[in-house]
């Protein structure tokens, strides 16, 4: 499933699932809630969606602690 962002991209949590931009991906591994959008990257928890999946990356992690 790809998703396509634009410059106002739209996230949601909602009881663990998540939905970026009305089309629902699969849920993220990490338990928070704490989302990070900058230019149109979805960040959450420390990970990074690809468009493909949910992965750990480093600046994912730097968006969780800063």
């Amino acid at each position: 499933m790809a998703c396509s962002y634009h410059a106002r991209s739209s996230v949601y949590i909602i009881d663990g699932r998540v939905t970026i931009n009305g089309v629902r991906i699969p849920p993220c591994p990490s338990k928070s809630t704490c989302v990070t959008v900058i230019n149109n990257k979805v960040f959450v928890g420390g990970y990074e969606w690809t468009g493909k999946q949910w992965e750990k990356t480093i600046r994912a992690l730097w968006h969780l602690i800063f």
